[in-house]
């Protein structure tokens, strides 16, 4: 139970106490987590003074009481771990998207992909020489109109 008394003293019992430190503790977990993925928690753009914001409120977490400020060691201590751990898990998002380059470039060498390319490239220049045909040979602008406004049509044998 919480019992505020007239002068502004408060009492908080035991139980009340360690809940709120496991809540602190819990928090302060979470905000070295969002510091170190940082990068990967807003992946369509990070909210202007985001970073601001959850280093200060990680500053908050880390303080002792209301009243007293979290030691400048302490909370540079833990911004250099959560940076030092940010800069692993770049590397290895980096080097696993390195792999699957790597593995994507080897599918690209094997001979039956470079076969299937050659024929796709094949395809298309055949569908290019079909329409430049069709331009050339079956359409034809319509007479009494200006360039802009260029109208095809079709000879079916009516002129």
């Amino acid at each position: 139970m919480s019992s505020f008394r007239p002068d502004g003293i408060g009492t908080v019992t035991v139980e009340e106490k360690e809940r709120f430190e496991e809540i602190k503790e819990r928090l302060r977990i979470l905000l070295e987590n969002q510091i170190t993925h940082f990068r990967y928690c807003f992946p369509f753009g990070r909210p202007e003074g985001a970073l601001k914001a959850t280093l200060s409120l990680l500053e908050r977490v880390l303080m002792k009481d209301i009243v007293t400020p979290a030691p400048q060691e302490e909370v540079k201590t833990v911004i250099r771990k959560c940076l030092e751990q940010a800069a692993l898990v770049n590397y290895s998002r980096l080097s696993e998207y390195a792999k699957i380059e790597g593995k994507k470039r080897e599918m690209y060498e094997h001979p039956v992909f470079c076969l299937a390319s050659q024929v796709m490239d094949l395809t298309i220049l055949s569908i290019e020489g079909t329409e430049r045909e069709y331009m050339d040979n079956y359409a034809r602008p319509t007479v009494g109109r200006g360039w802009a406004q260029l109208d095809f049509r079709v000879h079916i044998g009516v002129e």
